[in-house]
């Protein structure tokens, strides 16, 4: 039960939210030159998100469509059809491959921005997350990349 519970590397995204809207993250397992930073924008941390989630992404929406496509008058077929679209949308989002995203707050990290993390799950579909204290190695990586100036790692911000 407890490998079960281990998030496989390739599928884990960390994300870390700090004081004054900085958000970071990093994909994998942790090193020190390996955070990256973005924002909550449309272009930042979404755009991430929906790239390393776009295959299931796309099965949900194709599953949806042929949901819409096949209309019923009966409301219990209706009731029928929606709870097997939702267990089929529920079985993409726990594939292989599908990210696992792992959401942790520093102490100065507000919960605005801890809402906001959770409304991106949502938004791009993410099935797999969970929210877990910030551990002392992610501090380390923190002043790392603040007192490097982020040049260790390849800035994921977009251009302003």
């Amino acid at each position: 039960e407890d490998q079960q519970n281990k998030v496989k590397a390739s599928e884990a995204i960390t994300l870390i939210f700090d004081k004054n809207n900085k958000i970071y993250y990093y994909e994998g397992l942790p090193e020190i030159n390996s955070l990256k930073e973005t924002n909550y924008s449309a272009n930042g941390l979404r755009q991430m998100l929906l790239k390393r989630n776009m295959v299931a992404i796309q099965k949900v929406r194709k599953l949806r469509q042929d949901y819409l496509a096949h209309p019923t008058n009966n409301a219990f077929a209706e009731q029928k059809a929606k709870a097997k679209l939702q267990a089929q949308i529920e079985e993409i989002r726990g594939e292989k491959g599908v990210p696992n995203v792992i959401i942790k707050g520093t102490d100065d990290g507000s919960y605005e921005n801890m809402i906001d993390c959770l409304d991106e799950m949502q938004i791009c579909d993410i099935g797999k997350y969970v929210i877990v204290p910030i551990d002392d190695f992610d501090k380390k990586m923190i002043e790392h990349y603040k007192q490097t100036g982020g040049k260790s790692a390849s800035a994921a911000t977009p251009a302003q």
